[in-house]
């Protein structure tokens, strides 16, 4: 794990297309189902859903991941950084459900 990442969390890779984890994919832990190519200077929804050890994503309306994993029941919730990168977020919104 990358030592400048939070560490006791997972990754959902939002522009990333490292040959190993790449956008769509939880670094480290689950592959992505489908390649997805976000554009550049576009803004882009994903919606996360984690119930237990099932993760899901989608990304603009395509379901990107499905996966199971027990490592972190709590953890950070952190937000894409790259230096020398600009990279933007809006509209975040956190839910619990039971």
């Amino acid at each position: 794990m990358d030592p400048s990442n939070p560490l006791g969390g997972y990754e959902l890779q939002i522009n990333n297309e490292d040959e190993t984890w790449a956008t769509g994919s939880i670094e480290n832990f689950i592959q992505r189902l489908v390649p997805v190519s976000p554009t550049a200077s576009v803004w882009h929804s994903y919606r996360v859903e984690v119930r237990g050890d099932h993760l899901v994503a989608t990304l603009d309306g395509t379901k990107v991941l499905d996966g199971h994993d027990s490592k972190f029941k709590t953890g950070y919730i952190g937000l894409q950084h790259h230096k020398d990168n600009v990279i933007a977020f809006r509209h975040i919104t956190i839910q619990a459900v039971k």
